[in-house]
């Protein structure tokens, strides 16, 4: 096993299997999970800045270790990353997503270098109606909007300064990365059901006909969640979703000898957690 090389000792507690190259055999994700589950401290130390620091092994292994824990409610910062020594790589973003880097748009990837993921800023969950609308920074987007096409461009034009865009459905579902238990499913497949909400020319260009893109998040504890986006069956990028007055009130519950306490917390759980998962 391994450990992270952070200073918190919390988190450099946290043990990780040994990823040697990429015809190492597979982690078996279930024995990890026994053999060094999370503790409530290790929770508390997993920070953005933690994990944006950590390799997509590392954080693989700990989506893995969670569970989808209760559907979120309310208004949530997002931040998007790729994982370490994958910062820069933004051509490779742009040939996932099928948009060719060509003299005429070389410019614009240009202005989004160090920028793109500052895009996408959030989700606003509704938990009783299982679905959710994510908020953007719309004056990113009109720097991408010649990327998208002429109508894509011109509904965004028409857009409150407020707008929150890309509705979606939220449920409980398999994990594409961890079969043993349930994540909560961001599913913007079918967003033209929620009429609503939905914006033709715009929200369509992640859903079925479009990019085909499926989010999925387990918690890390109330108020953080970690996420992975898919654009059909490929991995695109990792996220995280914060509510930091939530996790306040969370923390003011837990009591001291909770903090320090080495065995697995468990939390509201509002999805299969597997059958092996033992509370």
């Amino acid at each position: 096993d391994s450990a992270i090389p952070i200073k918190d000792p919390d988190v450099a507690a946290i043990h990780f299997s040994p990823v040697e190259d990429k015809h190492s055999p597979m982690i078996d994700f279930a024995e990890l999970d026994y053999q060094h589950p999370l503790t409530l401290a290790q929770r508390l130390s997993l920070t953005s800045e933690v994990l944006q620091n950590l390799s997509q092994e590392h954080l693989d292994q700990l989506y893995a270790r969670l569970t989808a824990g209760s559907l979120p409610d309310g208004e949530f910062q997002g931040e998007a990353f790729l994982p370490q020594h994958h910062r820069k790589h933004l051509t490779r973003v742009w040939q996932i997503l099928g948009l060719v880097v060509s003299s005429q748009t070389e410019n614009i990837y240009r202005r989004l270098e160090g920028r793109w993921m500052d895009l996408w800023q959030g989700k606003v969950f509704d938990r009783q109606k299982k679905f959710l609308q994510n908020r953007v920074d719309l004056k990113l987007a009109h720097d991408i909007a010649p990327l998208m096409g002429e109508q894509f461009t011109h509904a965004l034009r028409t857009l409150p300064k407020d707008a929150l865009l890309f509705p979606a459905k939220m449920y409980c579902g398999q994990s594409k990365l961890d079969s043993r238990r349930e994540s909560i499913i961001l599913d913007y497949a079918y967003n033209d059901d929620l009429q609503q909400y939905y914006r033709k020319g715009i929200d369509e260009i992640v859903d079925r006909n479009g990019l085909h893109i499926r989010d999925e998040i387990r918690m890390i504890h109330p108020g953080l969640y970690l996420g992975r986006v898919y654009l059909g069956k490929v991995f695109l990028v990792n996220f995280m979703v914060m509510n930091a007055k939530l996790t306040k009130i969370w923390e003011e519950q837990v009591m001291e000898r909770e903090r320090s306490s080495t065995t697995q917390t468990s939390f509201q759980e509002d999805c299969w957690t597997g059958a092996s998962y033992n509370k």
